[in-house]
């Protein structure tokens, strides 16, 4: 219900969302509450790759004090996938900023450690491998 009014609340305050952008914002919800993270203010932004590292499919930034966050998931149109792998690879990247913010209070110092451990939380939560 609180997706509803979320969307409700976006459709007066925002511009019109594309499709592809409702369809996000829906997963980002159904998973910030799978994960426990309902408590949480977040927006998503659908960006073009210029905005986020070259080679990345998405990003995230949060403020753990006011449990707000962004999540960035790159525009379909930026993609080398189509289709259902597309799809599945757009949720994958929600799933992985997701992870990302939860394990926060546990950074470590290596980058290559966190990245490995939330790659592997985000493959165990799908169920699935995913295209990228």
């Amino acid at each position: 219900m609180r997706v509803v009014w979320v969307l409700l609340l976006l459709s007066f305050s925002c511009p019109a969302m594309s499709p592809v952008e409702i369809h996000l914002l829906e997963q980002m919800h159904s998973w910030q509450k799978r994960l426990g993270l309902d408590d949480w203010t977040m927006q998503l932004q659908v960006v073009r790759q210029s905005q986020i590292d070259p080679n990345a499919w998405g990003s995230s930034h949060w403020d753990p004090r006011s449990k707000t966050a962004t999540i960035q998931v790159l525009d379909p149109r930026d993609y080398n996938l189509k289709g259902s792998d597309l799809r599945m690879d757009m949720e994958c990247t929600i799933v992985h900023e997701l992870v990302h913010i939860q394990v926060s209070p546990l950074v470590s110092p290596d980058t290559h450690i966190l990245e490995d451990v939330v790659n592997r939380l985000m493959v165990a939560l799908l169920n699935h491998p995913c295209p990228n």
